[in-house]
Formats: structure tokens, sequence, C-alpha cells
């Protein structure tokens, strides 16, 4: 048996791809507007437009919707057979330990893979500053809100790696 709990979970939500799951579900612009409404919740300590309480039934049942698509990739397109997800916390379940250790590195793979979105932003804001777009005041507020997300989870490396190849600024 392989279990897995995924650090930092509910303080990274992304409130605006929450938001963006429950519109393709939800129609009823009432609904969607309470929902938003306790999304934006402001927490203590939270990053704007980040996180949800730990503990409240509406994160609960956010927390299972945000990481669907994870559940469907693993179904899927791996096929993985043994496989249960309750909000963070994930179980793989296989008579073979070779199984288990793919469905592990299957599950490292997509966690390296949320490092994408975050390279690109920080190139485009290196981009946007030598063009003169932006200055590097709201660069380095732009990168440290950044930093700010990803700082909760053990990114130390991650984070060498990513700003190890940005530009020489100055």
């Amino acid at each position: 048996m392989l279990t897995c709990d995924i650090q930092a979970y509910f303080p990274s939500i992304d409130h605006a791809i929450l938001k963006a799951q429950l519109r393709r579900q939800l129609k009823d612009k009432r609904l969607l507007a309470l929902l938003d409404h306790i999304i934006e919740h402001p927490l203590p300590n939270a990053l704007p437009g980040k996180g949800l309480p730990i503990g409240s039934l509406t994160s609960q049942y956010f927390a299972n919707l945000y990481l669907g698509e994870l559940d469907r990739f693993l179904k899927d397109r791996l096929r993985v057979k043994g496989y249960v997800r309750y909000m963070d916390d994930v179980l793989g379940f296989a008579a073979d330990k070779v199984v288990l250790h793919e469905l592990h590195a299957a599950l490292l793979r997509v966690q390296r893979n949320r490092w994408v979105p975050f390279r690109r932003k920080v190139r485009k804001r290196e981009w946007q500053y030598a063009q003169g777009v932006i200055d590097e005041a709201e660069l380095a507020q732009c990168v440290a809100s950044m930093i700010g997300h990803v700082v909760h989870a053990d990114t130390l490396a991650a984070r060498r790696h990513v700003f190890g190849a940005s530009l020489a600024l100055g």
C-alpha cells in the first residue's frame, strides 16, 4: 500500500482555478455568487487569491473537486486500478511493489509539472522587466508573491533551479 499526503494543500488552492472548475459544473448564478463569497473569505496569513479554511464542509467539497483532474489522469490515462483520494490524502493499492513505485513516480511527475506554470510566470515577468513594461519594484513584488505561494512546501531545490536560470537583472 502507498500512502501520500499533499503538503500545504489547503493554503495552496488557487481561487481562480477553483471558481473556474465550479463554473464548468454549475450554472446557477446566485449559487456561484454565494460560493465565490465563501471561497474569497479572507484567511489569516493567506496569500490573496489562495487558500481554503481547513475543516470547513465546503472546503472538503472544494478540495475534492480541485484535484478531480488528477484523479481522471491517474485512472484514465495511467490506468491505475487501486487508487483512492480524499482531499489531500492519496492511497494506492497493488499486490506488486513495482506498481506502487510507478504510482508514486507518477504523482511526483504531476507535482513537478506544477512548476511549469511557475517558471513561465517568472520568465514572463523577467521579459516584461527587460522590455520596460514593469519596473523593478513590480517585478520584486510579483516574484515575492509567487515565492510566497510555494514556500509552504519543501520547494527550496525547485526554487533554486527556477531562479538559478533567471536573467541576471543587475
